[in-house]
């Protein structure tokens, strides 16, 4: 029988990231889902007007934002910094 052995710190480091991701990612869209409401709350008022102006208003299409989680890992001195500034320069 294999007896898998696992990290319990970076049991810890992954699932503690893993909520962090999912808590921010809560946030956004109750930021967002308030905004529309706002937005749509203007929207109806500015239909009323464009109703009577005889305007129309353009609605925005609410975008979805991804978040890319990425664990670097390796010994003291295996360039883990250095691999870090490429990824950050390369994928913002």
């Amino acid at each position: 029988m294999v007896r898998l052995r696992v990290c319990p710190f970076s049991l810890a480091v992954f699932f503690g990231s893993a909520a962090y991701v999912t808590y921010q990612t809560q946030q956004s869209r109750q930021k967002k889902s308030a905004n529309d409401s706002e937005d749509d709350d203007t929207n109806t008022n500015n239909a009323n007007e464009s109703a009577t102006n005889n305007t129309t208003s353009k609605a925005t299409t609410p975008t979805t934002e991804t978040r890319q989680v990425v664990f670097v890992l390796g010994g003291p001195g295996a360039g883990k910094g250095t691999q870090c500034q490429l990824l950050e320069e390369r994928l913002g």
